[in-house]
């Protein structure tokens, strides 16, 4: 055990923490039905305090990349996850629309601080050499709580109904979050060790590489044109992921499905987004990182033809679909997080990401809100599959004219 990367138990660490802090998405949505009923709120009541979220997050994504350069990953991390316990204990008093909106709010602080922000700016530190990889493992962890919360939500709900439900959730969640906490370190120079857990001799070409960009802020990064091309890639991506993931059931239903074969494509598409995160975190190790994100994009590209496809041959369409669709999202977005790394890792990481992240989730949102106009204005889904394919394939182009960063750093800058 002398010899192993300590950077593996932060890895660990922090995967359990984003699985804690995205209960606000993963899980909420199970115990908000119960509202429905008890309360007889409308859906869009229901609804309501999920739809602010995603503008809370690109409110406060700037500042809180901000925050995490300042203080470091490993605070941001826990206020984000007491924010998460706070929002659960507050759950079973909600008598109000309102007070679901709040609670909302509280889950968006808990994500924007505690999440991806903060855990892909702390594997920068941690790896180099392995980043792919780690940053992969790190996002299924927001996917581990997809498919676990929700059956542990149903369980506890049928027993002990949706107010002691959450106070259980609020327990687990403050006990997952203590022992994460107290092993992650923001640096590896706290635990006397280096990137990868490689001394500075043994640095590669291409870790010293992937540090290049320790000294670009964020007024230098607006002032190239790779930035925004970045961002363009980045946006598209999460432009068809968000609107794709939100609309599918109801296209599913479109296409004269049940709910068993819904339930099944939902399955094998989120199964095979989890393999996703893993097989192209892995290969941008081996690849270079412009390769990979133009594989996976290529990869949406071609999930959304299928997409359009599937009315055509159902049978044929949807199970390619879901397999070559899942793979090619969950891969495009753990690889915009790694092509962000790859630029701009170092000092100012936290805010350049807050910005990203900023612009993905407005054109999340507005995938959502465009997939869902287009489809009560004409009737059907195909227009929007077809400005799917046609957004999917401007962000192939702008992918292949992605530059390698061109500056350079010495192996000492990597030292702690």
């Amino acid at each position: 055990m002398r010899n192993f990367f300590y950077g593996w138990f932060v890895l660990a660490a922090a995967f359990i923490l984003f699985a804690v802090v995205t209960i606000g998405v993963n899980g909420l949505p199970l115990l908000n039905v119960s509202l429905k009923e008890i309360f007889g709120w409308t859906h869009e009541q229901v609804t309501r305090g999920p739809s602010i979220l995603y503008f809370v997050v690109a409110i406060v994504s700037p500042f809180a990349g901000a925050l995490v350069d300042r203080f470091g990953p490993r605070l941001m991390m826990a206020i984000g996850s007491a924010l998460t316990v706070i929002g659960l204990l507050l759950y079973p008093l909600i008598t109000q629309p309102w007070h679901l909106v709040g609670i909302y709010i509280l889950c968006a602080g808990s994500i924007t601080l505690g999440g991806a922000i903060a855990g892909v700016t702390l594997l920068s530190y941690w790896f180099n050499k392995y980043r792919g990889v780690a940053v992969g493992i790190y996002l299924v962890g927001s996917s581990f709580g997809g498919i676990a919360l929700p059956q542990f939500i149903a369980f506890l709900t049928a027993l002990q109904g949706w107010q002691q439900t959450a106070v259980i959730l609020a327990a687990t969640a403050a006990l997952l979050t203590i022992v994460p906490l107290l092993i992650i370190c923001n640096h590896p120079s706290e635990k006397n060790t280096f990137p990868d857990g490689q001394p500075p001799n043994l640095v590669s070409e291409e870790a010293v590489q992937a540090a290049a960009a320790h000294q670009l802020s964020l007024a230098d990064a607006l002032t190239t044109p790779m930035f925004y091309l970045v961002l363009y890639v980045t946006a598209a991506v999460f432009f068809c992921i968000t609107g794709v993931v939100q609309n599918f059931a109801l296209f599913m239903r479109d296409m004269g499905l049940n709910d068993a074969q819904t339930a099944n494509a939902l399955s094998l598409f989120f199964t095979c987004s989890i393999a996703g995160k893993l097989v192209f975190g892995v290969l941008s190790d081996k690849f270079s990182k412009k390769s990979i994100l133009l594989a996976a994009v290529i990869n949406m590209t071609i999930g959304s033809v299928l997409m359009r496809l599937i009315p055509n041959n159902s049978q044929l369409f949807l199970p390619l679909f879901a397999i070559i669709y899942g793979l090619g999202y969950s891969g495009a977005f753990t690889m915009v997080q790694l092509t962000v790394a790859e630029y701009y890792a170092g000092r100012h990481f936290g805010k350049i990401l807050g910005v990203v992240t900023t612009v993905d989730t407005l054109a999340g949102s507005a995938g959502i809100y465009l997939l869902g106009s287009l489809r009560t204005l004409q009737g059907n889904y195909l227009t929007g599959i077809l400005l799917l394919i046609c957004i999917s394939f401007s962000a192939v182009i702008c992918a292949l004219l992605l530059q390698k960063p061109s500056i350079r750093v010495t192996a000492t800058q990597l030292q702690p």
